[in-house]
């Protein structure tokens, strides 16, 4: 294929560089006595008879009671360092939970699959359930009563878990692992907001109900998986699995740099240029449309579902993603109509019910290609994939792996393209691709001390349970103190009349019934625009302030 491609749709010579990345022989080991006969019976169930040895690794620091962090390449098996144990544990004490966090839905989804297909050999009556946005009234209440391992996200956790944790007493009395998967998704705001969150569960599990869970997290692409995920638990012990055990197939990686058409207008012009493909925005005339990264794109993913090779398409935007869906049909419905249906588009946005479908038809093989935004970037399993393209630098060299790691499962070849804007950063990677593949992955950076995000999740955590200075100050740091002046100041907290300012409780005064409704998680803002179709009379969606005045 990339022989073709640069004799073809390439042969200007957009392909500036291919990356050959070799395969990797899998290091398996058996599976450990420390297991029960269900859970070796249920992994034989899914065709496992040997693990890799970090899965064996992780799974009996697991089972010692230890926090640990596996931080293997993508598709190397990490749903089961956490599965195993969890389950085990589970069927080994009936009133044991779980809470597993995702930072997506497909990605729950995804897991829920996974997880009933190994249940299934244990034969225990082990209830599972997804708890997030999507979830009927009828089926939280049941979840609520019944169900031992519950999916959610941190935004479901932080809206509807903790300040209804009454509701869920059950589940947190007996809670005995929390597993954190995807945990280089937590950075920046999200993951600021996220490490509160789980300051707030761990101070209302030990305060309230007496739990102190274990925590197992997963990371794919970091460079400092362990102090990332300590700090985002606030644990003082974690140990980290590391040394990858699973086999790995050889991929392609092309750097594509599309040819731009010479312009005589001027330089002013040509910078209007650069600004509107940057954002993604197709402002060439009819001639020259051959010619930008959107088009180039395009016209790779229809060649690729042409040969018959199952592809996602990675854009930067939800606008880009629906530009390339209909480039691609255009191109198709001229050279191969009946594969016009094959392919559709897949962000955030779209209904629970559209989302479940497309995630199944294309893990069925009805949909051979899809064009995504990083909705699809995460660990969700949608089969085998033999093609990712990518349209522009993700943002980071992290994220860009990420990616490319969705293809080439199940120990196939893959091929990764990357098709360049003309922005500087893009530019930059043309022409010194080893600074792409030779250099080193960012770190995952949060700053759980961030005051104004500690002030809002502390008149959450202070509706939830009092807040005490003598005792929550191990969850909430040394800002704890000036937040609660602060708070009170605003006539968010009262005390009760102790001199002892240590021995003072502060409980929540405020307006709100809910005030975890008021904060978005995704960002530290709180103000948010809402994006109305006025014809349909239809919401489109929610943007944060910081993001709508150039998004929109």
């Amino acid at each position: 294929m990339v022989e073709h491609l640069r004799k073809s749709i390439g042969s200007d010579g957009q392909m500036v560089h291919v990356e050959k990345i070799g395969a990797r022989k899998g290091s398996y080991v058996e599976i450990p006595n420390e297991l029960s006969d269900k859970s070796k019976s249920a992994l034989k169930s899914i065709g496992i008879n040997k693990l890799y040895s970090h899965q064996a690794e992780s799974i009996l620091a697991s089972l010692s009671g230890k926090n640990v962090v596996v931080a293997t390449m993508t598709s190397s098996g990490k749903s089961v360092c956490y599965n195993l144990p969890v389950l085990e544990a589970l069927s080994h004490n009936l009133s044991s939970c779980a809470l597993y966090l995702f930072p997506t839905k497909a990605l729950a989804q995804d897991q829920l699959r996974a997880l009933l297909t190994l249940t299934n050999g244990f034969d225990c009556g082990i209830n599972i359930g997804v708890y997030d946005g999507d979830t009927s009234q009828k089926e939280r209440t049941w979840l609520r009563e019944n169900a031992r391992l519950l999916i959610t996200n941190p935004d479901m956790l932080h809206m509807a878990i903790l300040p209804l944790h009454r509701q869920f007493s059950r589940i947190l009395s007996n809670l005995s692992f929390v597993v954190i998967d995807e945990a280089h998704a937590y950075k920046g705001a999200f993951g600021c907001h996220t490490a509160l969150i789980l300051r707030r569960l761990r101070r209302l599990c030990s305060h309230v109900y007496g739990s102190d869970p274990s925590f197992v997290f997963c990371t794919a692409t970091s460079s400092n998986p362990r102090e990332h995920c300590m700090e985002l638990a606030n644990l003082s012990t974690l140990e980290l699995i590391e040394k990858d055990g699973s086999p790995s197939s050889e991929k392609f990686f092309v750097l594509w740099n599309p040819v731009l058409p010479l312009r005589t207008v001027g330089l002013f012009a040509n910078i209007v240029e650069l600004d509107k493909s940057e954002f993604g925005i197709d402002g060439r005339n009819a001639s020259d449309k051959s010619l930008s990264p959107i088009s180039e794109v395009s016209h790779l993913f229809a060649e690729m579902v042409q040969h018959g090779l199952r592809c996602i398409a990675f854009c930067k935007s939800r606008k880009l993603c629906e530009l390339v869906l209909c480039y691609t049909r255009e191109i198709l419905e001229e050279v191969a109509p009946h594969l016009v249906n094959s392919i559709c588009a897949y962000r955030a946005g779209y209904v629970s019910e559209d989302r479940r479908r497309i995630e199944s038809e294309f893990f069925g093989g009805k949909l051979c290609g899809i064009a995504a935004t990083n909705a699809l970037e995460l660990g969700i399993d949608v089969g085998h994939i033999d093609v990712t393209l990518h349209l522009g630098f993700p943002g980071s060299i992290a994220s860009l792996w990420q990616q490319a790691g969705r293809s080439g499962r199940r120990e196939r070849s893959s091929l990764a393209v990357y098709v360049a804007f003309e922005g500087p950063l893009d530019q930059y990677f043309m022409k010194f691709p080893q600074k792409l593949f030779c250099g080193p992955i960012e770190c995952c950076h949060i700053d759980a001390q961030n005051q104004q995000v500690l002030e809002q999740h502390l008149v959450c955590a202070a509706l939830e349970h009092p807040l005490s200075l003598l005792y929550d100050e191990k969850y909430f740091g040394s800002g704890l103190s000036k937040a609660i002046n602060a708070l009170k100041n605003r006539g968010y907290l009262t005390s009760n009349p102790s001199n002892d300012t240590l021995s003072k409780i502060w409980s929540y005064m405020g307006h709100e019934k809910r005030p975890s409704r008021s904060i978005s998680i995704r960002a530290i803002e709180a103000e948010r625009y809402i994006v109305i179709d006025k014809q349909l009379n239809e919401t489109l969606e929610e943007i944060e302030e910081s993001r709508a005045f150039f998004q929109v």
